[in-house]
């Protein structure tokens, strides 16, 4: 499904690195699903960029992005308060058990995906060991 969003907020972790809160009520991604990310509404760059659901808590989707390319400076020139056009979610994600232990490995930008799941193992009170 396309949809507009506004973006809330936007934060930066490093010189490369920076998170996009998006305003998006009434979705229920998975950890591990993805949007693709529209960088700007002509053909250049012509693909989204597919971008991991870092954090969905109480209408706002957290997307962290690493700056690595056209695509991905162009949109780290985006603002708060501008539109933004994502796609999604896709992907099946991970559905998680309620049993046993889980451990959590990860490293560079490939956390941020791993940071929503650790967020539904804590609320499901499972016990994990996460390491970066």
């Amino acid at each position: 499904m396309i949809r507009k969003v506004i973006i809330g907020k936007k934060e930066w972790y490093n010189r490369e690195t920076f998170g996009l809160e998006l305003h998006l009520p009434g979705i229920s991604p998975l950890p591990g699903q993805f949007f693709q990310v529209r960088v700007n509404d002509n053909l250049d760059p012509f693909l989204n960029r597919p971008i991991s659901v870092a954090s969905y808590r109480r209408g706002k989707l957290l997307l962290i992005i690493r700056v690595v390319g056209k695509g991905t400076a162009l949109l780290s020139r985006k603002r708060a308060g501008e539109n933004l056009t994502i796609l999604g979610p896709y992907g099946n994600g991970v559905k998680v058990k309620n049993r046993g232990k889980s451990l959590i490995v990860a490293g560079g930008i490939g956390v941020a995906p791993l940071y929503y799941l650790a967020q539904h193992l804590k609320k499901k009170k499972i016990d994990f060991t996460f390491i970066y």
